[in-house]
């Protein structure tokens, strides 16, 4: 008995076919030539690879005490007759197999019932065989894949692409100059946006956990020599009503030599983002109520790595007139020194201090509110100041310093409530995009299909795919995956199996 066995269609025919002889295919080349004009010769113009035909003969074997001949022919024939490709493999072809299909015709004789001889041909369109063996690469989009045909023919790859993040196209480029895209190379991830934030709104009904006696100011001492310190002492009344409104008050529970009383500060959030240097709004309602023998001071101060970035002083700071005074301060810089018309500015009413800053525009208002709506405060006889100073300085506290004059008459004042916005704050806006993280998207370059996590998807297809430039020739190939340019590199994996001729 041969030592030639096969298999085809998945049955094993070594105990139903006794092999005598084998032929496959050596080399099958087509080549097609165009006449050059009425001259001799003529001009290559092409040359491919044809279907082939392997031919097995030998003896149907008869099984001793079993099935007659002719039973295990019809059982034969049944296998055979597949009118689609199937793996044929030969036991002296190891490692490879061939995709076939019955071809022709065979006859055997029946006069024999011993033994039976027949020739089965198979028909091998492709004409190469292929490696029982799948070879994978892998690599990144973005980056050369380098992939190695040891075989003698091209062979046709499988694609797969598996997503790490949104992606709107998923293409492959090769050293044959072929291309395939799927999806769209012109899609966005999202756009930034720019909206307004909301970040810290107090309105002293109790005490809003700050730091007593705590911050920075212009005014640390008196007259600016550092052994006449002015006091941070006493301590803050919360749910005081004035007009309706519960208010922070101070409460001055020691003497002090100079100016003198309490003080909070209060953390102002950072944007969702975490950047506390950008565009801010600030809303600061009080009251302060003075007089010809009454001296105070209130200092609003926004500040930022413990220092002053915005600092508002309200002061009366005589005994002998009735007079307001309001400074404003930026960074070192005193910006303005105004005195209040006090026809405008006068004893009772609630005021709006807003200090803001877009860019490099930095910007005071001093404003009577006329009343409190849901939205805000309606103000009137607004009194603004306005100079390009700003250099996106961070911000990071609130701060309120109450004083009065040692032992004089003190202002009464306090302040109602604070409003604080970052402006301009960017937000990211993600599209819904063609792929997400986790999709897997398939090429498989011999049937020219698509498939989305597993579903064969014909929307994918591009006019111009260049699916034939996509069989890996032999020898070295260079395989480029490639996503979109904001996208997170996917993975990509190259599979094949090698082929000969």
């Amino acid at each position: 008995m041969s030592t030639v066995t096969f298999q085809f269609g998945g049955t094993d025919y070594a105990d139903l076919f006794t092999v005598s002889s084998v032929t496959v295919p050596f080399l099958y080349r087509d080549n097609t030539a165009q006449p050059i004009g009425t001259n001799d010769g003529s001009r290559q113009m092409r040359a491919r690879n044809t279907a082939g035909k392997i031919v097995i003969s030998g003896s149907i074997i008869d099984q001793q005490g079993g099935k007659e001949i002719s039973q295990i022919k019809d059982d034969m024939m049944h296998d055979l007759a597949s009118k689609q490709l199937q793996v044929l493999t030969l036991s002296n072809y190891e490692g490879r197999y061939f995709n076939a299909i019955y071809d022709g015709e065979a006859d055997y004789d029946l006069s024999n019932q011993r033994l039976s001889g027949v020739t089965i041909t198979f028909a091998v369109p492709d004409g190469v065989a292929h490696s029982n063996d799948l070879t994978t690469v892998t690599g990144q989009s973005g980056t050369d894949i380098t992939v190695s045909n040891a075989g003698t023919a091209p062979t046709a790859p499988v694609l797969t692409a598996t997503m790490a993040g949104d992606n709107g196209v998923v293409a492959w480029t090769n050293d044959q100059g072929g291309v395939l895209q799927f999806g769209d190379p012109g899609e966005i991830d999202g756009v930034t946006t720019q909206a307004p934030e909301d970040a810290l709104t107090v309105g002293f009904d109790s005490d809003p956990s700050g730091t007593a006696n705590a911050g920075v100011s212009h005014y640390p001492n008196y007259l600016n020599q550092s052994d006449k310190p002015n006091l941070r002492a006493g301590y803050m009344g919360y749910g005081t009503d004035y007009q309706g409104s519960t208010a922070m008050a101070p409460v001055y529970s020691t003497k002090g030599d100079y100016w003198f009383g309490p003080s909070v500060s209060i953390p102002v959030p950072a944007n969702k983002n975490g950047e506390n240097t950008g565009n801010i709004v600030t809303y600061t309602r009080f009251y302060f109520n003075t007089d010809i023998k009454s001296s105070g001071r209130l200092e609003v101060t926004l500040a930022g790595d413990n220092k002053v970035v915005f600092e508002s002083v309200i002061r009366d700071s005589t005994e002998v007139n009735d007079e307001i005074v309001w400074e404003c301060w930026y960074d070192d810089q005193q910006l303005s020194m105004v005195k209040l018309d006090r026809k405008k500015f006068y004893n009772g009413p609630l005021y709006e201090l807003r200090m803001w800053r877009f860019g490099s525009n930095v910007n005071f208002q001093l404003a009577r509110v006329e009343s409190v709506i849901a939205s805000g405060a309606q103000v009137v006889t607004p009194l603004r100041q306005s100079f390009d100073v700003g250099n996106g300085e961070a911000i990071d506290s609130i701060q309120f310093w109450f004083e009065r004059w040692k032992e004089a008459k003190p202002v009464t004042m306090g302040v109602t409530d604070f409003y604080a916005k970052w402006t301009n704050v960017n937000s990211w806006n993600d599209f819904a995009n063609r792929f997400s993280i986790g999709d897997v998207v398939q090429a498989d370059v011999a049937t020219k299909t698509i498939y989305v996590n597993g579903v064969q998807d014909n929307t994918l297809h591009a006019i111009g795919n260049m699916w034939d430039s996509f069989w890996i020739q032999p020898g070295r190939n260079t395989i480029m995956p490639v996503a979109s340019s904001w996208a997170t590199p996917f993975d990509a994996t190259v599979e094949y199996r090698e082929a000969w001729l």
